[in-house]
C-alpha cells in the first residue's frame, strides 16, 4: 500500500517573510516535501479542515485540492494547492501554484475561501510532448486511510 499523509508538523507560530507561518508536510509514497503555511488569512484549524473536506470531497466528485499554502489574497495573493484527480481507484496528484495576474483575474470572479478553493482547480490534462507533467499517482484507499487513522 502507498503512503500518504498531509499534516502540520511544527505548530509554533514564526515569522517568515513578514508572515506568521507554521510549518506543514506532504507525503505521496516515497516523496515528502515540507512547507511553510501562512496564518495571516487562515488559522491552522482552517487548513485542517480543508484538508479533510479535500479528501472526503472525492467520494462525491472526481477532482479536489489539498490547500498547502494561503497568503493573503487582498496583500499577496498567492495559494499552493494539491490538485486531486480521481480516475477510478486511482488519485493523480499534482502541485499547482496561483499566483500574479493570472490569480488576480481569477479572485475578481470569486474570493478563495474554504468553500470556493475547488473552483480554482482545473481539469487534468495529459501532456502530448515529450514534456511530462510532475504528477504522483496513488490508490484512493491510501487517501481514505490516512483520513481514517488520522484526525486533521
Amino acid at each position: 500500500m502507498k503512503k500518504f499523509a498531509i499534516k502540520i508538523i511544527d505548530e509554533k507560530v514564526r515569522e517568515s517573510y513578514d508572515m506568521p507561518c507554521c510549518i506543514g508536510e506532504i507525503q505521496i509514497d516515497d516523496y515528502k516535501e515540507t512547507f511553510e503555511m501562512p496564518l495571516e488569512y487562515w488559522t491552522m484549524d482552517d487548513y485542517k479542515r480543508q484538508w479533510k473536506e479535500g479528501i472526503e470531497r472525492l467520494k462525491e466528485y472526481d477532482r479536489s485540492c489539498l490547500v498547502a499554502e494561503l497568503q493573503d489574497p487582498e496583500k499577496a495573493p498567492r495559494a499552493i494547492l494539491w490538485v486531486l484527480y480521481k480516475e477510478g481507484d486511482i488519485v493523480y496528484i499534482r502541485n499547482n501554484l496561483l499566483y500574479s495576474k493570472r490569480f488576480i483575474k481569477m479572485l475578481k470572479k470569486q474570493p478563495f475561501t474554504l468553500e470556493t478553493c475547488y473552483n480554482f482547480t482545473h481539469a487534468r490534462e495529459i501532456s502530448d510532448t515529450d514534456m511530462p507533467v510532475s504528477e504522483w499517482k496513488i490508490p484512493l484507499s491510501s487517501l481514505y486511510d490516512f483520513l481514517n487513522k488520522n484526525k486533521i
